[in-house]
């Protein structure tokens, strides 16, 4: 979550793949794409945010990861036919282009460049799939929900806003607990100690941190 979007690390690329896209609205809790779905289109974020989730074994959902504006999903399906390994749901309100596969295809072809930056992106999330194994290998339990908190923070802070302004994180507790690797209560028992030193407030469907700065 702490690399740069797709947006803002080649523009020229993000703008000659939103010309060929669809652009969709859809509020929060819409599912963009479903897990074992044999589509094969990709989801540019204008703005709001997705979750990346996946269906264990046992039932369980897991959240692979949280993408924000600026960022493109679905790639993966796009460039290797095969059905989708997880599915695509807006956690707010969020704009999308929707881009066919033959339309990344001929983006690529036409500016070779933008297949290096495609790269980049993959290169980038498998770094950060390789940090999150080693950091749920190294810390407890408590500091993993903490780092976890961080990022969403700086995911989802306004631009502009000061480090130490309050920040709305529009996750449920489960999805925290899910990114850190954690059990539901252990996720309860942090954020009540968190609550305790007034550093966040806790609703249905949502997380404040009042002191990013203290977290």
């Amino acid at each position: 979550m702490g690399v740069p979007p797709l947006r803002t690390r080649d523009p020229a690329t993000w703008a000659a793949l939103r010309r060929g896209g669809l652009l969709r609205r859809v509020e929060r809790g819409s599912v963009l794409l479903h897990e074992g779905d044999d589509s094969d289109y990709v989801v540019l974020i204008e703005d709001g945010a997705l979750k990346v989730v996946a269906l264990a074994e046992n039932g369980n959902v897991v959240v692979l990861a949280v993408r924000r504006a600026g960022d493109m999903v679905g790639d993966f399906a796009a460039v290797e036919s095969g059905p989708r390994s997880a599915s695509l749901v807006a956690v707010q309100r969020s704009t999308v282009v929707i881009v066919t596969a033959a339309s990344l295809m001929g983006v690529m072809r036409a500016r070779p460049e933008s297949a290096f930056a495609l790269l980049r992106a993959t290169v980038a999330r498998i770094t950060e799939g390789d940090r999150r194994r080693v950091e749920f290998s190294s810390y407890e339990v408590g500091e993993r929900i903490r780092r976890v908190l961080l990022e969403l923070v700086c995911l989802f802070r306004a631009e502009g806003a000061d480090d130490d302004s309050p920040v709305l994180i529009p996750l449920i507790q489960q999805d925290l607990a899910s990114l850190a690797s954690a059990s539901r209560e252990s996720t309860a028992r942090v954020l009540r100690r968190l609550r305790a030193r007034g550093v966040v407030r806790t609703a249905r469907g949502r997380i404040l941190v009042v002191h990013p700065d203290r977290l």
